[in-house]
């Protein structure tokens, strides 16, 4: 059986999780760090994921 490793991209930023939603990613869950008590959302990281990523930061 082959095991295939998932990667995942925490997000910690509200202004980048409104450009994720508006480029239809898919978003797994909303939560708290129990660490830091900061909202994250958290993605799959997928080409998509990261080519949207990559749009943010350079038009930032």
């Amino acid at each position: 059986m082959n095991e295939q490793e998932i990667e995942f991209y925490f997000c910690y930023n509200s202004a980048l999780a409104a450009k994720l939603r508006e480029a239809n990613q898919k978003l797994i869950t909303v939560a708290v760090s129990p660490n830091t008590g900061r909202k994250f959302w958290l993605y799959v990281r997928t080409k998509k994921l990261t080519e949207t990523l990559d749009e943010f930061f350079i038009n930032k």
